[in-house]
């Protein structure tokens, strides 16, 4: 908006400079966000009889754009990732996820605490949290964002079985290390405390 029309007084906004945002080129999601926040911030001007009108009202905004529909690995790349994982540090994480369908900021959150483990050898996995990490906020740990991503996943046998792995595993490390902190993380970091997304991607 700045670069369209920053320097055009409010009152002297119309519908086509609008038109010249819409036709920036910048992405649609970016878009559509920026053009219904500017929309809220002139109808606040009408609304506090800093504008009479708003050119908004006589201007066809931009569509919500249509999520692009994921893109999920074939058999063949899930071969191929967990052969280039073994022996890999996050090697257990990953066969988690692939195999309990839980997200990177739930698998990093997720708590010893928040296994439940049942005789005939399976179990269930309490979502309960997300965690979000990266330079600029540090760790946010939040409950998931929809009442939906609070949920139970029940975990096969052999999902089950890497959750043994990975808690001897965790268990060594922190008798090995003198810097280990033992925060009852499943799949904590080198020393025990959440793991980076980015060491993850990387």
């Amino acid at each position: 908006f700045i670069n369209q029309f920053g320097d055009v007084p409010i009152k002297l906004v119309t519908p086509t400079h609008l038109d010249g945002f819409i036709r920036s080129g910048i992405g649609r999601t970016t878009l559509y966000k920026a053009y219904n926040l500017v929309k809220k911030a002139f109808g606040d001007a009408v609304k506090y009889d800093l504008l009479q009108s708003s050119p908004f009202w006589k201007h066809e905004g931009p569509k919500k754009p249509v999520p692009d529909e994921a893109r999920y690995l074939t058999v063949e790349e899930v071969i191929a990732l967990l052969d280039a994982l073994e022996g890999a540090y996050i090697e257990d994480m990953v066969k988690f996820m692939l195999r309990s369908g839980a997200r990177v900021g739930e698998v990093i959150g997720l708590e010893w605490d928040d296994i439940t483990w049942n005789e005939d050898g399976t179990g269930i996995a309490n979502i309960k949290r997300s965690v979000r990490t990266n330079m600029s906020e540090g760790i946010v740990v939040s409950p998931p964002k929809t009442k939906s991503g609070r949920r139970r996943i029940e975990l096969n046998a052999p999902t089950m079985e890497v959750l043994k792995s990975q808690q001897l595993k965790n268990q060594a490390r922190q008798i090995a290390s003198n810097r280990y902190e033992d925060h009852g993380l499943v799949f904590p970091s080198r020393v025990g405390t959440y793991f980076y997304q980015r060491n993850i991607l990387k």
